[in-house]
């Protein structure tokens, strides 16, 4: 699947894009710390059931989060071959990392394109995301960091 890419005007947000399951999600690139593919975790017993485990970045320990899990979507929980976008709660100093299917590519739309969130949208997906990309088949749920890891806070 081949996606247009147009280039990013000063005006435009850049996102990184990735996809839960057949679920497209974007999350602005300020927000991001790092992306890696996901390394071998360590369990975390007694854990929520949310958290896939711990690792390492660079020294750093990591909470890593089945974002499938965390956002509720029907895909199921998996850490072979996919890929980890690391967040930094810089009031807590705190990373997490969060495991999806699959990260794309660093994209930026016209803001005509951006919409409120659906009536009809998931109530966790609600809760952590800012509003929707309408493109050409597909739309992309733009999540937000802030509410992403106040979210977690309350877990």
């Amino acid at each position: 699947m081949t996606h247009e890419r147009t280039p990013c005007r000063k005006e435009e947000e850049q996102y990184l894009t990735f996809r839960i399951g057949e679920e497209w999600f974007g999350l602005a690139v300020t927000s991001i710390k790092d992306v890696m593919y996901t390394p071998q975790l360590t369990p975390v017993p007694l854990s929520s059931f949310e958290v896939a485990g711990l690792l390492n970045l660079r020294g750093y320990i990591v909470t890593a989060i089945h974002a499938s899990l965390f956002l509720g979507t029907k895909a199921p929980p998996r850490t072979m071959g996919s890929m980890c976008i690391v967040l930094q709660d810089e009031k807590e100093d705190e990373l997490y990392s969060f495991i999806v299917d699959k990260v794309y590519d660093i994209e930026s739309w016209p803001k005509s394109l951006y919409g409120s969130l659906p009536l009809n949208m998931i109530p966790r997906w609600e809760s952590v995301a800012d509003g929707v990309f309408r493109l050409e088949g597909r739309v992309v749920t733009i999540l937000n960091k802030r509410k992403m890891l106040t979210k977690l806070s309350q877990m």
